[in-house]
């Protein structure tokens, strides 16, 4: 995966987006190595996403 790739190439502590939609799909992936900071919001690093929120067994 190309996020892993560079997170892990540039030791990267922050994933800093335009707006959250532009991590939406990869921000648990993100959150799990280092935070993620959108304009309104600053996620950090382990943060625990609501289940609902993760779209668990759809297809």
């Amino acid at each position: 995966m190309v996020i892993a790739q560079h997170l892990a190439e540039y030791g990267a502590t922050a994933v800093v987006v335009p707006a959250y939609e532009h991590a939406e799909p990869w921000r648990v992936f993100i959150t799990d190595a280092c935070s993620l900071i959108t304009p309104v919001h600053r996620y950090p690093r382990g943060h625990r996403w609501p289940v609902a929120d993760l779209d668990v067994g759809r297809l």
